[in-house]
């Protein structure tokens, strides 16, 4: 007897199991039934997550620009540049003043050679024509011997000729090169003459 009811109880005790195993395998049933609704569900939420993810990068960067424009303009380092005006194409010159140039120069050179003659004249000590004897002995003269030119007197004078010429040619030179480079390009100037001068 007791063993019977030990295996009635048992049996119950299955039967109770049976029972809740059946309700388990019919709510996993109904669930895997709704799995393709809840895979539509699950991706769209991905979409969504993927959007809202791509939506706080573009807010976040929008953000540290704002920052990074308000640190600039809170330490004064940023400066905006608006164009009112578009920029007008110039018709004159306003650097260098080439008249005032050309002036300086002309002056400058005459005050040079100017200064190069005095100088020469205080250093040479020879005595030349009837004044200079005169004013040297501070009697006059009873005559004069003209000065006979010798043929290497001559060669001097001509070598003398050429460097002076040498001399003006590289000055010219010099002058022209700074002329180009310093106050306006020489083909520029060589065509605004002919200009005013109405052959071109």
């Amino acid at each position: 007897n007791t063993q019977l009811e030990s295996i009635k109880g048992e049996i119950s005790a299955l039967q109770s199991k049976s029972i809740a195993l059946r309700e388990r395998i019919n709510k996993h049933d109904t669930l895997l039934s709704k799995m393709p609704v809840v895979e539509k569900d699950y991706q769209a939420l991905l979409r969504d997550y993927d959007n809202a993810q791509l939506k706080y990068r573009e807010i976040k960067a929008k953000q540290m620009e704002a920052e990074l424009a308000r640190n600039l303009e809170q330490e004064r380092k940023g400066e905006r540049f608006t164009l009112i005006q578009p920029p007008e194409i110039p018709e004159k010159p306003v650097s260098p003043n080439r008249i005032l140039l050309l002036v300086l120069t002309l002056i400058a050179a005459s005050g040079i050679s100017v200064g190069v003659a005095i100088l020469a004249e205080m250093i040479d000590n020879k005595v030349y024509g009837e004044r200079a004897i005169l004013s040297s002995l501070g009697i006059p003269a009873l005559g004069y011997i003209p000065y006979m030119e010798s043929e290497d007197d001559k060669a001097k004078r001509k070598r003398l000729y050429l460097l002076a010429l040498a001399g003006l040619f590289l000055l010219g030179l010099i002058l022209l090169l700074l002329f180009h480079f310093f106050i306006k390009p020489l083909d520029v100037t060589w065509f605004i003459l002919l200009r005013k001068l109405g052959l071109h």
